[in-house]
């Protein structure tokens, strides 16, 4: 049922650090998201979540994307869910970025 109230919006959902892109495939597979977005720095992991998006996960290739970007310059502005695995040292400077660029 909330599914079903949810999939008339356009929600978008981002992983910062996507490494090989299992959290961005599970938020499409829970079809609550319009569009899911994966940022990566590492080129290899990038390469593994693309391929597996081509290959093992065609039904939601769609809505899925994966880019090379580090986190400090990804635009936060139109995410309504952010996932991140991050570590203690940068969580404060992310949180005052999230603050900056998310919707209230």
């Amino acid at each position: 049922q909330e599914r079903e109230r949810n999939s008339n919006k356009k929600l978008q959902f981002v992983d910062l650090g996507s490494g090989d892109g299992r959290v961005v495939f599970r938020a499409a597979r829970e079809g609550l998201f319009h569009k899911c977005t994966g940022y990566e720095i590492n080129p290899v992991l990038h390469l593994w979540a693309s391929i597996r998006r081509l290959f093992q996960a065609p039904t939601y290739y769609s809505n899925t994307n994966f880019y090379i970007r580090d986190l400090w310059k990804v635009d936060l502005s139109n995410a309504d869910v952010i996932a991140v695995y991050g570590l203690q040292p940068i969580m404060t400077k992310l949180g005052l970025k999230m603050k900056e660029e998310l919707k209230p």
